[in-house]
């Protein structure tokens, strides 16, 4: 049995108790100066498909954890390996992404935008702004998937108090 087969991850996961049934994994990127833009994205998909795109992901990288800033600039893991292959493992984790089933939704702002028109206390406003709309659109994504394959409404339960929460962190 290979060390990313999917049998081994499931085996894996029997060991730890999984209370999810959707997963979401996101990044935060900006600029280099953090001045011009600002950017939330996130992946989401039930646990099974996260299962079939796992040991391909794992296999695919080595099972080194993958970091497109530095896979794009040659740097960190990435500095002692060809840029033409680490175009490549871009391009095929890309690939495996597109074609797993999962999807994604990500929000960009301007910057220089948002803080001249959109009034805001806290330096990590544009965060919030973002993250609640990457929020908001997964959640109407799981209340869509409930109407047609019966998901659990505990889940729907938590999510709408994830996103009272997120809406109470950025009033307060």
């Amino acid at each position: 049995m290979s060390e990313y087969s999917l049998e081994a991850i499931r085996q894996a996961r029997k060991k730890k108790v999984l209370i999810k049934v959707l997963s979401v994994f996101g990044d935060d990127s900006s600029d280099e100066q953090g001045e011009r833009i600002f950017a939330i994205a996130g992946i989401i998909g039930t646990q099974e498909l996260w299962d079939l795109i796992e040991p391909k992901w794992l296999s695919r990288t080595g099972g080194i954890p993958f970091h497109a800033t530095d896979c794009e600039a040659d740097q960190g893991d990435y500095k002692d390996i060809a840029h033409d292959k680490n175009r490549e493992l871009y391009k095929d984790l890309t690939q495996l992404l597109a074609h797993s089933g999962l999807f994604g939704f990500g929000v960009v702002i301007d910057l220089v935008a948002y803080n001249t028109f959109v009034p805001h206390e806290y330096e990590d406003s544009p965060y919030m702004f973002c993250f609640c709309r990457v929020i908001s659109h997964f959640a109407k994504k799981v209340f869509e998937f409930d109407k047609t394959q019966e998901l659990n409404l505990h889940l729907i339960q938590i999510l709408k108090s994830i996103i009272m929460l997120v809406i109470y962190m950025i009033t307060f």
